[in-house]
């Protein structure tokens, strides 16, 4: 079974055409290293939330600019953790 990380890494890879998930890694930022703009995150939010079975509250996606900070989501939305 994947962990938490290797799915999302998977899903980033997915979105933004990335060959092999692992070159994903917790310190990319979406805007400089992966050259995403609003709207890929937004698309990128939603993959996410469909594939954690989860909901990211607007207020956390203009924190998100790198793959740890959406880790970060996923595990407060997965785990009701208090902000």
């Amino acid at each position: 079974r994947m962990s938490d990380f290797e799915l999302l890494q998977r899903i980033i890879a997915s979105r933004f055409y990335i060959e092999n998930s692992d070159e994903v890694k917790p310190e990319d930022n979406f805007k400089n290293d992966l050259m995403s703009d609003w709207l890929g995150m937004i698309e990128l939010i939603e993959d996410v939330e469909h594939e954690f079975s989860i909901s990211i509250p607007d207020a956390e996606f203009d924190k998100i600019k790198t793959v740890s900070d959406l880790m970060g989501c996923v595990e407060r939305a997965k785990g009701g953790a208090k902000k």
